[in-house]
């Protein structure tokens, strides 16, 4: 009793505890997929927010330069100085305060001012410590410029007396030709620009996301990362570089401009941008082939590389977050079905012995009745059988087996209703048979019923199975093609019928060739009736019946 409940049992549960796995591990697919992909959006946009930043930053310091210089050249008439550049230049820097350095050079290249940012206060450099800057690559590149162009330098680390300035000061410098009122070029006009305030930007919009932004340059170094030890290779002439950690990785950054990686180390999102070309005003002139000193790079390839990393560990833990909530469900659910699946098996096993006491009871009478039930069943299925084969000769030729000329009448109907209630068209083949006489006359009618039924089976075989095939009477065939786009359809029909049936007919002994004419009609005129149908067929075969025989001819 023990074994067959708990038998009995297995059937309930398995029953229902397979479709409910999966459709538990459907859901999880899809809750997955859905974490997955939102994740993915959320770290390309974020990647892409910080592009846009860096473009929007350095074109402001780009108008702060040029706004400067304007300013500069109001105090300046021929090459001397008619107004007070310096408080210009104080009040600019602490306007702004992203500043290092504001420097003007003149021509020898010799500052003749200059205004510090030296512990978040400004300081005016005294004549007696100006240098003389004619040696570096940014006054020599700036200096050479024309009035309209701009002179941006790479990212890099401030250098102070041949060493890295400490604590390290990210610097971008950024330059133009200082012009006096008269048009005469007098000298330079340099800011150096603290990009840590940028880095922090970057920062600051990644505060509230799971992935810090790293930012690299063309060569795989890392200007920024959530690991310092790791930024500025290229200054400290180290290797730590992006593609020796991820060289497959670098291989498709350095392919493509922005998208996303899967990796054995998680989801990589980047986006490149070009900060110098990208960030210059269209209206300006600039030299994009310009080298910069000590970088072997020009302003069309200096580009950084914005990269976030969603770590394999975070998928994973995402995984099983979802896991677990949908074991919240799970397991009740599954404590419900052992339960009901229970109780499933204790009522069928009730109802099981119920059964089995009615089919006791009844089996005496079952008995007695069954003689006379099959009795009743054989007089019922030999009335059933002769009303089939009835129907069936009402309806079918007895010979082929296909629609005889009642029922290919009342499904022409029904198509021609359909063709006028859809604005269609159908077509109406009518075919005779060529040399049909010459089959009975040489081998005999059991010959010509075996050619006849071959023929339906080639007509069921070149149409649709929703097309229409019957015999007429005699020799003659019809297919009706409930639905056509052209003429050309039903043409294309009577071609392949007549190469069908022109082929040899071989049964036993007997080789037999015989031909077909066909009769076309398409249907288009809502007003045509069934008979005008038919004749219009049937009169376009009688015609190339007398001219020349196995062809074709549209009505």
């Amino acid at each position: 009793m023990r074994k067959s409940l708990f038998k009995e049992f297995c059937k309930v549960f398995i029953i229902w505890f397979i479709p409910l796995c999966a459709l538990f591990s459907y859901g999880f697919f899809l809750e997955y997929n859905k974490v997955f992909e939102l994740l993915k959006t959320k770290e390309i946009n974020n990647v892409i927010l910080v592009q846009h930043t860096i473009k929007d930053v350095l074109t402001e310091r780009i108008s702060d330069l040029l706004t400067l210089a304007d300013l500069v050249k109001l105090h300046i008439k021929d090459e001397n100085v008619i107004g007070h550049v310096n408080e210009e230049l104080i009040a600019f820097s602490g306007n702004i305060g992203v500043y290092d350095q504001i420097r003007l050079l003149d021509m020898s290249g010799q500052e003749t001012n200059r205004i510090n940012l030296e512990n978040q206060s400004i300081v005016q450099v005294p004549a007696n410590k100006l240098q003389n800057k004619s040696h570096r690559y940014y006054f020599k590149e700036t200096v050479a410029l024309d009035m309209g162009e701009i002179f941006i330098s790479p990212l890099d680390l401030n250098i102070e007396n041949g060493k890295i300035e400490q604590p390290i000061k990210p610097m971008i410098r950024i330059g133009t030709p200082v012009y006096s009122q008269t048009g005469k070029k007098v000298g330079i006009l340099l800011l150096n620009y603290l990009a840590q305030n940028l880095l922090d930007k970057i920062s600051h919009l990644t505060d509230y996301q799971t992935q810090p932004i790293s930012l690299l340059n063309g060569q795989g170094y890392w200007l920024k990362n959530a690991n310092s030890d790791m930024t500025w290779g290229f200054m400290y002439n180290n290797e730590q570089r992006f593609q020796n950690y991820y060289p497959r990785v670098w291989s498709e950054l350095l392919e493509q401009e922005k998208g996303q990686i899967l990796t054995r180390f998680g989801i990589f999102s980047f986006a490149s941008t070009y900060p110098i070309h990208e960030s210059l005003p269209v209206h300006l002139h600039v030299k994009p082939d310009t080298h910069f000193e000590g970088h072997g790079l020009t302003i069309k390839n200096y580009v950084w590389k914005i990269v976030s990393l969603i770590p394999d560990e975070t998928l994973n833990s995402m995984q099983r977050d979802i896991l677990v909530r949908f074991s919240y469900t799970a397991i009740p659910l599954l404590l419900l079905l052992i339960f009901v699946g229970w109780r499933l098996t204790l009522y069928r096993l009730k109802h099981i012995k119920a059964k089995q006491a009615l089919i006791k009871s009844y089996q005496l009478l079952e008995q007695r009745v069954d003689e006379r039930t099959q009795e009743l069943q054989h007089e019922v299925e030999i009335r059933t059988k002769a009303e089939d084969r009835m129907r069936h000769m009402a309806s079918y030729d007895a010979l082929t087996g296909i629609p005889n000329r009642a029922l290919f009448n009342d499904r022409l109907l029904t198509v021609m209703a359909m063709n006028k209630r859809h604005k269609s068209s159908s077509a109406l083949l009518f075919i005779d048979l060529d040399n049909f006489k010459n089959v009975n006359d040489d081998y005999g009618h059991e010959a010509g019923d075996m050619v006849l039924k071959q023929v339906s089976k080639r007509l069921k075989d070149k149409v649709r199975s929703s097309d229409t095939v019957g015999r007429y009477g005699g020799d003659e065939f019809v297919v009706l093609l409930h639905e056509i786009n052209s003429e050309d359809d039903a043409i294309f029909v009577a071609k392949e019928i007549i190469q069908t049936i022109s082929q040899e007919y071989i049964e036993k002994e007997v080789t037999a060739l015989i031909g077909c004419s066909i009769g076309i009609a398409v249907y288009k005129d809502e007003y045509l009736t069934i008979n005008d149908y038919i004749k219009k067929a049937d009169e376009a075969m009688y015609t190339i019946k007398k001219s020349g025989k196995n062809h074709y001819k549209v009505a």
